[in-house]
């Protein structure tokens, strides 16, 4: 599976490839990104409007968070905080679909 999606900022052009996963097709693409990686993307995809791909990424920062956990004691970013993210991302998507 392969897709990315591009965030814009001011004169920053950025393309992110999502999965966030070290390797795609057998192809090593660099380290994993962490939950506070994935949340950090969401949070930037939520305030420029972008709630498809903000909904995306905290999604894998909660599912990240989780392994974190279990690997390794403590997830590198707040559960609460993320669904506070989603919650209202959520709420605004619902909202602007149905009219």
């Amino acid at each position: 599976m392969k897709a990315n999606f591009q965030i814009i900022f001011g004169e920053f052009n950025c393309i992110i490839f999502f999965p966030p996963f070290r390797t795609l097709n057998g192809v090593e693409y660099g380290p994993l990104l962490s939950a506070h990686d994935c949340f950090e993307l969401g949070r930037q995809s939520y305030n420029v409007g972008d709630h498809h791909h903000a909904n995306l990424w905290l999604g894998q920062a909660m599912r990240r968070a989780e392994e974190e956990e279990e690997e390794e004691g403590r997830a590198t970013v707040d559960r609460a905080d993320v669904l506070e993210y989603m919650a209202f991302s959520a709420y605004i998507t619902v909202r602007w679909n149905n009219g």
